[in-house]
């Protein structure tokens, strides 16, 4: 790797010599076309003292700036970035062995039933269909669907009160 004294020789435009020297402007600053070659402005008229042709530069310096974009293009990864869905635990009433079922809550499950149904193949009750589900304080149950808690726990009751037989509640939906 060069030390500092070499690649400040190096890039000092003063330094350069030949068809370098027209490439770059005073500042240092490429000159496009115009640098690599002879580039006229032709406007019918004859050059001059106060009149010149030759054009300076052919680089738009305000055109390679970034535009500055508003909104989340900066903040995504890749593609469409989906919605993080709620997930959560679910258990079977009556059976204290069941360990408990996690279930992701995604866009597709527009109500309360179509929620149920897809609970149903994973931990239904042992005396029906899933009707409630139920906070660990077994006195509130959830109505809707936006009332659900990422990372909550829930116990799938078909009807009957959960409080009547607590030593059959899963011990995993109380921890």
């Amino acid at each position: 790797m060069p030390n500092d004294a070499t690649l400040a020789r190096l890039t000092d435009t003063s330094k350069y010599t030949g068809a370098h020297k027209q490439r770059f402007d005073e500042d240092g600053k490429g000159r496009g076309l115009a640098g690599r070659e002879n580039v006229t402005h032709h406007d019918g008229s004859t050059e001059s003292a106060v009149r010149s042709h030759a054009i300076e530069k052919t680089v738009d310096e305000k055109a390679h700036k970034k535009s500055v974009v508003k909104g989340p293009l900066g903040q995504q990864k890749f593609g469409t970035q989906a919605d993080t869905p709620i997930s959560f635990m679910i258990y079977k009433n009556g059976d204290k062995n069941h360990k408990g079922h996690k279930v992701l809550l995604k866009k597709h499950f527009r109500n309360m039933q179509q929620l149920t149904d897809e609970c149903n193949k994973h931990a239904a009750p042992l005396t029906g269909p899933i009707r409630r589900f139920y906070r660990p304080d077994l006195k509130t149950w959830v109505k809707d669907l936006t009332e659900f808690e990422d990372g909550g726990k829930y116990l799938c009751v078909a009807g009957e009160n959960p409080k009547d037989d607590i030593e059959k509640i899963p011990p995993g939906f109380f921890e």
